[in-house]
Parts: C-alpha cells; structure tokens; sequence
C-alpha cells in the first residue's frame, strides 16, 4: 500500500479526480438541468411543456445547447470543489491535532461550511453564464461575449450577480452533500473492511443519494439566484439583490414559485452526481494506488 502523500500530492490528485467527475457530471446531468432552468425562469406550464416546446423549437440537439462550456466549467467547477474541499480538511485536521481520517462528523461540517465561501467565488461567474446561456433558445452570444457584454455595462460586479444566494446554497448545501454521501458509504463498509472495500454500485448509490440530498437542502435559494441570474437589461432594478427577488417571486407564485423544476432537479440530481462521485473515486484510487511511497 501507498504510504501517505503530503498534501500538495493529494490535493493534485484531488483536482485531477474532481476534473473527471465533473465531466462525466456534464455529460449525464446537461438535459435536464437546461430544463431545469429554463423552468425556474417562468414562461412554462410545467416540466413537459417545457420539454415538447424545447424538442420542437430545437430539436433533440436542444437538449445539449452548449453542452462544451459546460463540459469545461463542470470540469473547472468539480476540480475547485473537491480541491478546496480537501484542503479544508487537512487545515482543520491541523487545528484539531487529527489525521485527515480521523475528522468526525462536526469537523467534517466545519470542512463544509469553510469550503463554501471560496468555492462560491469560483462557481458564480460560470453559473451565471451557465443560467444566461440556457435561457436563449435560439442565437444569442457566445459565452465570452455575454461575459464581455456583462462587464462593460454592469462592470465585474454584473458576473457575480447572485453571489449571496449561491453561497447560502452551498453553507447549508454542502454539509447535507458531502455528508450524505460519507454516511452512505459508511453504512455499506463491511465489518472489519475500509472504503477501499466498496463496490462500484454501492459508490454510485452514494453519490446519487448525496446530490439528492444536496438539491432538497438549496432548491429554493438556486431558483432566486437563477431568477437573478437570467434577468436581462431592464430588469436590473427589479432584480437586483437576493430580498428584492425573493418578494418578487412570492408576490408572482406564493411559495411555489421557489420550487418550479424541483422533480426535474431531482430526477437529475442522482444520476449527475452519482456520476460526479464515482468518477472522483476510480480517479483518486487510481492515483493515490500509482503514488511513488515518500
């Protein structure tokens, strides 16, 4: 066995697994998370009514409109989560005086908490493209020029639209993330054995139970800053912070208003992260079995 890397080695090896869980994220989770958001920005009946009128006004290759950039920004995104994840973890393992495998379950919620701030400064700009992107169905810039676009009229400030609501996501949205999915691997480590143990069904189990977990915790935040996020030129003052957008949305559908897309979102959710997990952990066992001892 592979002695115990310091933690420059395992944090590469730890952006180097959360790159390839987040393509495969990309690729499983784009249709319906496109539908998801065009849902969470009005204009549609319901789930179905959102799918016929995207399959007859695009076509099946709708469904992927600019699958690439997320493929990219996925990848991007997944790499700084479970990097900066892990990096708080040897940081608070530190300051406890523990091993990383030592960390319980309070610690692994500071872990958490910690990671949400940095990681929201990261994720934002490409949620924001993400969101404004999906909106479009037909034409419409590329993602550089909506970006350019953006910060000309609205400066830096205008692709970190929603910073406050995504970062709320992620300060209650991960704990539930990372500990669903710790506790149901947990659960499956046989008597006397170690994670090592565990099959591949058993971590895509996980890893689908973690994202569900996740997206029941945030939904309603991610539909405000969605709302914040798709506002066009005009719509500035209407939409421009989390309080003024939430009294919005309430006057317009009640509470429900915060849950359109929630069934898609979920029926995306397991088969998105599940594959976002699976692809960390075949990745990082991978790397981690090669690793020359120190």
């Amino acid at each position: 066995m592979a002695a115990v890397k310091s933690g420059r080695t395992q944090a590469g090896n730890e952006i180097i697994g959360g790159t390839v869980g987040g393509m495969l994220q990309a690729l499983v989770g784009h249709p319906l998370d496109l539908i998801k958001t065009r849902l969470q920005r009005g204009g549609y009946t319901g789930t179905m009514h959102c799918l016929r009128q995207t399959l007859q006004m695009e076509g099946v290759r709708g469904f992927y409109k600019g699958v690439s950039s997320p493929i990219v920004g996925s990848s991007a995104l997944c790499a700084a989560l479970f990097g900066i994840n892990g990096t708080m973890k040897r940081l608070v393992a530190f300051s406890r005086g523990k091993d990383v495998t030592a960390l319980n379950k309070m610690d692994n919620l500071v872990v958490s908490v910690l990671t949400a701030p940095f990681y929201t400064a990261v994720v934002t700009p490409f949620e924001f493209v993400k969101c404004q992107l999906a909106y479009r169905t037909k034409g419409g810039p590329s993602a550089l020029s909506l970006v350019a676009d953006t910060m000309r009229r609205e400066g830096i400030s205008g692709v970190f639209r929603g910073y406050t609501p995504t970062t709320m996501m992620r300060v209650f949205g991960l704990p539930a993330y990372f500990g669903v999915y710790s506790e149901v691997k947990g659960a499956f480590v046989p008597d006397n054995g170690t994670e090592a143990d565990l099959t591949s069904l058993q971590l895509l189990l996980a890893g689908g139970l973690g994202g569900v977990g996740f997206w029941s915790v945030i939904f309603p935040f991610d539909s405000v800053k969605t709302k914040m996020q798709t506002s066009m030129q005009g719509e500035a003052s209407e939409t421009a912070s989390l309080s003024t957008t939430a009294r919005s949305m309430f006057r317009e559908g009640g509470v429900r208003s915060f849950y359109r897309g929630f069934g898609v979102c979920l029926v995306r959710a397991f088969p998105a992260n599940a594959a976002t997990f699976f692809g960390y952990e075949v990745t990082l066992r991978y790397l981690n079995a090669r690793a020359v001892p120190e």
